[in-house]
Order: C-alpha cells, then sequence, then structure tokens
C-alpha cells in the first residue's frame, strides 16, 4: 500500500508539473497569438499605405502622361506651324510669296526684299549680300520655281 501511495503522489506531482507546463505552454501560445495579431496589424496597415501610395503614384503618372500628351501634341503643332527654314526670307524672315535667286550671291530671296535692298544701295555702288555680306557684282534675279512651289505646297497644308 505503501508503494500505491507513493505512486500516487508521484503522479500527482506529475500532474502538478504538467499543468505548470501547460500553464506555461498556454502563456507563452497567448503571447505568441498577440504578437502575431500585432504583427499582422502592423502588416496590414504597411500594406494599406503601400497600397494607398501606389494609387496616388498611379494617378500622378496618369496625369503626368496626360501633360506629357498635351505637350507633345503642342510641340507637334508648333513644329507644323513653322515653315521649314529654307522657305524663308533671310530678310523679311517670312515664308517666299516670290522667291528668286540672286545670281551675284546664289542665295533665295523674296523678290520685294532684296529689290529693296537693290534699291537702298547709293548709285555708283554695288549692294551687299545681306547672306553673306560680300559685294554683289550683279542685281540679276532668277525665279526660284523649286522653292515657290515648296511655298505653295506648305501654305496648302
Amino acid at each position: 500500500e505503501r508503494d500505491i501511495k507513493k505512486k500516487e503522489h508521484e503522479i500527482r506531482v506529475l500532474q502538478n508539473q504538467i499543468q505548470r507546463e501547460n500553464s506555461t505552454c498556454r502563456q507563452t501560445i497567448s503571447s505568441l497569438q498577440d504578437s502575431a495579431d500585432t504583427w499582422f496589424e502592423n502588416l496590414d496597415h504597411q500594406v494599406s499605405n503601400a497600397t494607398r501610395c501606389v494609387d496616388e503614384l498611379n494617378k500622378e503618372m496618369e496625369q503626368n502622361e496626360k501633360k506629357m500628351a498635351r505637350l507633345y501634341a503642342a510641340q507637334i503643332q508648333r513644329i507644323d506651324s513653322n515653315p521649314p527654314p529654307e522657305l524663308l526670307c533671310c530678310i523679311t524672315l517670312e515664308l517666299m510669296k516670290d522667291p528668286v535667286i540672286a545670281v551675284a550671291d546664289g542665295h533665295t530671296y523674296e523678290r520685294r526684299a532684296i529689290e529693296q535692298v537693290f534699291l537702298r544701295t547709293p548709285r555708283g555702288h554695288q549692294p551687299r549680300s545681306p547672306k553673306t555680306g560680300q559685294l554683289m557684282v550683279s542685281r540679276q534675279l532668277v525665279p526660284n520655281v523649286a522653292i515657290r512651289a515648296m511655298c505653295r505646297d506648305y501654305n496648302q497644308k
């Protein structure tokens, strides 16, 4: 009977020890669960913030893309609205209507503009080329048919 009581006592000690260990395990599990809950709440908060940032960046990118598209369209329109430099008279800086080649320097000018240069040159003197500044030994002008056609085509656009 003594052995039985001893065994019963050992069993109770073991049961108490198991209960203490179970309690410690429950506390550890509860603490881990709290930590996991906190971690997941923080993670959820970070994901929400990241999602909000991504949404804001997407909106900003969309706005920037629209701005770029408007700027690109404006640039294209600006490019299209400016005649090529070879169609502009270097004296008037306007699109030529009656382009002529000055035989003396080989450059093309608007007829009225180069004739004004000739008229402003005193008698007995040679005019200077508006393009090169060199003396022009001739006042002969020849129609520039190719440039005239290009100017007409540009005006028809």
